[in-house]
């Protein structure tokens, strides 16, 4: 009987998006049925989905949750992680021929300037387009892109005693970038729909720092 492909494209990038948001907010309630059923929606809805992994320790960790918690669940993921981990590589390349497209390092400096570009038109939609040619950008470019998501992640280091949601959004942000800057997809850079996930943690992180600066003039 001829197999049945699973859900491909935006709507596979929107089920793991979902699935690690479920994930997640049942984390902040400690439900382990919900973390444990989200985490497997959003790993089965397509192999991003395996931020998940770092995003549970870390929403346990933001909202405080008592140390043994955070500990148990940290063990557990890098248990699963180590193992997920081996067949990774293979699962990202699912029904494509194993083509690298450039370098590692190349490829990390062409992704990270598509982030950019994504987390920047998140935050001021101008140049909106469904294939972007990332290719055309410069090494000068690209290098600018890989420079402002460093500054950001120093940036969520800063803030996670004074701004501890902002800090979390930004973090969310910039794990959920972290496969897409290393693993190659063939024919294919960041583009919006691969942006689902990473946008809940711009979403999180825009909303604190709005939510901030309104307090004072409240």
């Amino acid at each position: 009987r001829r197999h049945k492909p699973g859900p491909k494209g935006p709507s596979a990038e929107l089920i793991a998006a979902i699935g690690v948001l479920w994930a997640c907010i049942a984390a902040t309630r400690r439900s382990w049925g919900g973390m444990v059923c989200g985490a497997l929606l959003g790993l089965m809805g397509k192999e991003s989905g395996v931020v998940v992994l770092a995003l549970i320790p870390l929403t346990l960790w933001v909202t405080r949750r008592r140390w043994w918690d955070v500990a148990l669940v940290s063990v557990a993921v890098v248990c699963f992680g180590l193992w997920w981990a081996g067949g990774f590589q293979a699962l990202a390349h699912r029904g494509h021929a194993v083509e690298m497209q450039t370098t590692a390092i190349e490829w990390f400096f062409l992704q990270g300037a598509a982030a950019y570009r994504l987390i920047g038109q998140g935050i001021y939609p101008v140049g909106l387009t469904v294939d972007a040619d990332i290719d055309v950008i410069t090494k000068t470019g690209q290098s600018v892109a890989v420079i402002a998501l460093a500054v950001l992640g120093r940036l969520a280091w800063a803030l996670r005693t004074s701004s501890p949601l902002i800090a979390f959004g930004l973090a969310w942000l910039l794990l959920s970038l972290i496969p897409r800057l290393i693993v190659q997809t063939p024919r294919s850079y960041l583009n919006a729909h691969q942006f689902y996930l990473p946008s809940l943690g711009l979403f999180i992180a825009a909303v604190s720092a709005w939510d901030t600066w309104q307090a004072p003039h409240a």
